[in-house]
């Protein structure tokens, strides 16, 4: 009985040893390159780490990068694309993986046929052709734009906050099992 509460105990303790290793990846879209950061569950930057980036729901590599001594990495900006999915592949297995959202980031050059060779002169919008409510309207439309990112990235965390993590898991039958011990204690001593 004691070698198999012994084993037990042991993959216990080595499993909440490899999640204390486990990578997260946090990206964002900056100008025309998608820039993040990989680093380990204590905070430490996950150094030479493969980053690649992906379409969502396919598999197709459309640009590979490594992270610096500082686990920041740099992915151009794909072009056509709503959505793509970072993927963080760090030693011995562990990945991390992020959607991001590209709505509303890339803009397109004007064509060939609307560019002008000739300077043009800035005209001045009359002050009256825009009220408050209209200014206020585009102002709110283009910071939500900016923010959806964070919006996204707030909602995946508070979902997984939600769950009981895995060391939380294991801390709980952690407990079940010092409970049970203290029982077989009392128990021993009871029977002398």
């Amino acid at each position: 009985m004691k070698k198999i509460i012994l084993g037990v105990l042991f993959l216990v303790l080595l499993a909440v040893n490899v999640y204390a290793h486990k990578i997260s990846v946090f990206a964002y879209v900056e100008g025309n390159a998608i820039k993040g950061e990989v680093y380990f569950n204590d905070g430490s930057p996950a150094k030479g780490t493969r980053v690649t980036l992906c379409p969502v729901g396919e598999e197709k590599i459309l640009a590979e990068t490594k992270t610096n001594q500082e686990g920041s990495f740099e992915l151009p900006l794909p072009k056509g694309l709503s959505q793509v999915k970072i993927i963080a592949w760090a030693e011995m297995g562990h990945r991390a993986e992020m959607k991001l959202s590209l709505k509303g980031t890339t803009e397109e050059p004007p064509s060939q046929e609307t560019v002008s060779t000739q300077p043009q002169t800035p005209q001045a919008i009359p002050a009256s052709t825009i009220n408050e409510a209209e200014l206020r309207k585009i102002v709110r439309e283009e910071v939500k734009k900016e923010i959806s990112p964070f919006y996204q990235m707030l909602n995946e965390l508070a979902r997984k906050l939600d769950k009981p993590s895995l060391a939380e898991i294991f801390g709980g039958i952690g407990y079940i099992f010092g409970l049970f011990g203290l029982w077989a204690l009392l128990q021993a001593r009871k029977n002398k």
